[in-house]
């Protein structure tokens, strides 16, 4: 078996130093891009609620006028059943 040099292993060892930290830096790096991912979409989720309770606010209050009109047209034909 052949040994290396100290040279080539400290060669070596640097070169696995150099990798570990590059990994590092990219899971780092992945590691924020998907915090900011995570931001954006609860940004985009809470404009959902915000668009949906607008949306929710509009049809109750067409419900209410809907309703509104509807009762009127009812007295208004209960007063032509009770006149006739």
């Amino acid at each position: 078996m052949e040994h290396s040099s100290p040279c080539q292993q400290l060669v070596e060892m640097l070169t696995k130093v150099a990798i570990i930290d590059f990994e590092r830096n990219v899971n780092i790096r992945c590691l924020d891009e998907m915090k900011n991912d995570i931001k954006e979409s609860k940004s985009e989720i809470i404009k959902l609620k915000t668009r949906l309770t607008i949306i929710t606010a509009i049809a109750s209050c067409i419900g209410a006028i809907a309703g509104s009109i509807i009762s009127r047209v009812s007295i208004l034909d209960l007063k032509q059943i009770i006149s006739k």
